[in-house]
């Protein structure tokens, strides 16, 4: 229902002819409430002071609808790809630091057997997309730059191959194998642990 509410809608009805029903306008005007009403109706009286009085300046109704007491708001691209970049950082940061003493360990201990598994897997999956790719299917090169990226799952050789061929081909060649080479490296891990 647009803002201006039943009594817009039912004039443009009758300026076209029909007849507005009336048990829809009564429910429209009796029942349903507008955002605005349904936040408002959350407030305590105290919470209503506050945000009548100027001070508070950011309760979460505004931020719902992108703006902070009447003052509309938009973020640059740059702005917004710097703090999606810093919460990023953040988090991988405390990731690495809250593990870190547990992958020393494991690498201490089992670092050359992780290494050798690591590229068993590698190479048992990439090496056959590679020659199906080239060989057989006769795939152009920044198709299979995109197909290699979506094998080893790495976005970083898809964003390398996108600034070496910049067609829309490695994204498709990316797309079109990832989903189904993430299932078999799962796969292939688990066999792979069964057999060793």
């Amino acid at each position: 229902m647009p803002n201006g509410g039943w009594r817009v809608v039912a004039d443009s009805l009758k300026a076209y002819g029909y007849t507005p029903d009336e048990k829809v306008g009564e429910i429209f005007t009796k029942y349903r409430k507008t955002h605005n009403d349904g936040v408002f109706d959350g407030y305590t009286p105290e919470i209503r002071k506050a945000r009548s009085s100027g001070i508070v300046t950011g309760l979460p109704d505004a931020y719902g609808r992108g703006r902070i007491v009447g003052i509309n708001w938009t973020m640059p691209l740059s702005a917004n790809k710097v703090l999606f970049n810093l919460g990023l950082t953040l988090f991988l940061a405390n990731a690495g630091m809250s593990t870190g003493a547990n992958v020393v360990s494991t690498v201490a201990q089992n670092g050359v057997m992780i290494l050798v598994l690591g590229a068993a897997v590698l190479f048992a999956i990439v090496l056959p997309v590679i020659v199906l790719g080239l060989f057989v299917f006769r795939m152009s090169y920044d198709e299979m730059a995109g197909v290699l990226a979506g094998a080893t799952g790495n976005p970083a050789i898809l964003a390398y191959a996108n600034k070496l061929a910049p067609t829309d081909r490695p994204d498709v060649g990316y797309a079109m194998i990832f989903p189904s080479m993430t299932i078999l490296k799962i796969l292939f891990v688990n066999i792979a642990a069964a057999l060793v």
